[in-house]
Order: C-alpha cells, then structure tokens, then sequence
C-alpha cells in the first residue's frame, strides 16, 4: 500500500520491540528471567531468520526510493514482526516502547540509535495478543496494618 504512493515509499524508518521485559520480582517464571529468550530490554529485534535487512541494521529504512532491505517492505517487517512465543508471558508493549525509544534517543546506542529524526513524526502501532501487564509495585508502607 505504501509502495504505491505516487514517488513510491515515503521517508520511513520502522523498528519492531519485544513486550518481553521479564517479570520483575517474580523470576521465577519460565520465560521471565532477565537471560531468558525474548527479552530484549526494548533493544531493536532483527531476527537472523529476516535476511532480506543486513545483519548490521536494527531497523528498516526507506529514504527517497533507497533502502536497506531486500523486497517488499510489507514481507520483511512480516518476518521482523514474527516473534513468536519465547518472551515473558507477562507482556509490558508500554514499557517496552518506552525503553525502546529512550534507547533510540542516544545516536550512539548500539541497538536503537540513529531511529529519531527531528524533522520525522513518530507514530507507535501495538500489535498484540494481550493487555499490557505491566503494573506498579505497592509501596511496602501501604500494606502495613496499623
């Protein structure tokens, strides 16, 4: 759809984000350990399986009718999507494009840096078989009894 736009794709720079952040204090869930697989602590997810995006790129680019992909851009960001079921069954998609973005806010960043361009708007879109699970911890001193 995008492709066919009169000038063909517009300026773009797509990234995918795990909602796998682990489970906090509940570690011992399968799956939610900081080294389990899947979580990514908001890093941008190029699964090696997507070979039409170079190895060295944490994101897909189209700028003007150059990009770093091989392909159509609807097939590659279909395999980049494709996460599977290996995270943390508590998703946290808030969280996780939270970090993921402060992470892209420094240009150095190894894994999200050079996303944000200060002349581009930013759009998120959550594509998601759950809530968010994220939740706030109760403060020790509000479950006292007195």
């Amino acid at each position: 759809m995008l492709q066919s736009l009169s000038g063909g794709l517009p300026d773009l720079h797509i990234a995918v984000v795990s909602s796998s952040l682990g489970a906090g204090r509940h570690t011992d869930v399968p799956g939610c350990l900081p080294e389990s697989p899947g979580n990514n602590a908001g890093k941008f997810i190029h699964p090696a399986a997507c070979a039409a995006l170079a190895p060295d790129q944490a994101f897909l680019i189209a700028d003007r009718g150059v990009t770093n992909f091989n392909g159509g851009l609807a097939d590659v960001f279909t395999c980049m999507a494709s996460l599977g079921r290996n995270g943390c069954r508590f998703s946290q998609p808030f969280a996780a494009t939270r970090l993921a973005l402060e992470k892209a806010a420094h240009p150095l960043d190894p894994d999200n840096g050079g996303f944000p361009r200060p002349d581009a708007a930013l759009a998120v879109v959550l594509i998601t078989n759950q809530d968010d699970a994220r939740c706030r911890p109760t403060p020790i001193s509000s479950t006292r009894r007195r």
